[in-house]
């Protein structure tokens, strides 16, 4: 199982690092003519890395934020082509940093942001807490701090 394990880190890695699908097979050290590999294709490599970053991204989007002693908050969005995903990284007591969330939009808009600061709060982010919150001159994610994590009165 550790093997296995090990395995899925190094072909996530490779990829990571720019190896394609067709040439992750050459990049791998040769193995003795005895044995035979197996599960190196292009198809199965790109059908596990789809499945284990799926799995991760699941985790990641699901996990409890209740615990973490977080003292600031940074939300900006990312641009990929035409698309822009929001991300949400806590800053700890301790200065570590934890991606909280990510969400998908086409700009920067205040629903999305909404949207994901909504997701935060149900995984445990508590909106009363006293929180530095870092945003870039996005009026629309001002709006959608505001409204969101402005303390109750």
């Amino acid at each position: 199982m550790e093997c296995a394990r090990s395995a899925a880190a190094a072909r996530v890695e490779q990829m990571v690092l720019g190896v394609s699908t067709r040439r992750y097979a050459r990049s791998l050290e040769p193995l003795p003519k005895a044995i035979t590999a197996r599960g190196i294709s292009k198809s199965a490599v790109s059908e596990r890395f789809v499945y284990g970053t799926e799995r991760k991204l699941a985790e990641l989007m699901s996990r409890e934020l209740r615990a973490l002693p977080l003292v600031a908050l940074l939300i900006d969005g990312v641009h990929f082509a035409e698309h822009v995903v929001l991300a949400a990284v806590g800053v700890d007591d301790r200065g570590t940093k934890h991606v909280l969330g990510l969400r998908e939009g086409a700009t920067e808009n205040a629903a999305a942001v909404r949207a994901l600061l909504g997701e935060l709060v149900e995984r445990g982010l508590d909106p009363e807490r006293s929180l530095l919150v870092v945003i870039d001159g996005s009026k629309a994610l001002h709006k959608a701090v505001v409204r969101c994590l402005e303390p109750m009165r």
